[in-house]
C-alpha cells in the first residue's frame, strides 16, 4: 500500500483515505480540543501517519512495512509522538488522535 499526498487541509495517510488536520477542527471547538489540535499539529507529517496507524492497532513491525522504514525508526517517532502528545503509551497517543474525531470521511457515509 503506497502513501500519497492529499489536498492542502489533510496530512498524507494511506492511499484512498483522508484526515482532516488537526487545526480545521479546532476552529468549532472547545479550548481542550484546541490544545490537542495544537499538540497534533506540532507533529510532523510522518509522526502522524505512524500515530494514525497507531490508533489503527498496527504493531511496529507492520508500520514499518507500511511506510518503508526501518522499525526503529518507528520507535524513535513514536517517543516524539508520545513527548509532544504528552502521553505515555500508544493507547493514550490512540485516545488524543480519536478526541478530535479525526476519521476518514469515506466511512461517514
Amino acid at each position: 500500500m503506497r502513501l500519497r499526498r492529499s489536498t492542502a487541509s489533510t496530512f498524507p495517510v494511506r492511499a484512498g483515505a483522508r484526515v482532516r488536520s488537526p487545526t480545521a477542527s479546532a476552529a468549532r471547538s472547545s479550548p481542550h480540543d484546541a490544545d490537542l489540535a495544537a499538540r497534533l499539529a506540532s507533529l510532523s507529517p510522518q509522526q502522524f501517519r505512524v500515530l494514525v496507524l497507531v490508533a489503527e492497532g498496527l504493531l511496529n513491525k507492520q508500520i514499518a512495512d507500511r511506510l518503508d522504514i526501518q522499525e526503529r525508526t518507528v520507535k524513535a517517532h513514536l517517543t516524539a509522538i508520545f513527548e509532544r502528545l504528552g502521553v505515555r503509551n500508544r493507547t493514550q497517543a490512540g485516545v488524543v488522535l480519536r478526541e478530535l474525531e479525526l476519521t476518514d470521511p469515506a466511512r461517514q457515509l
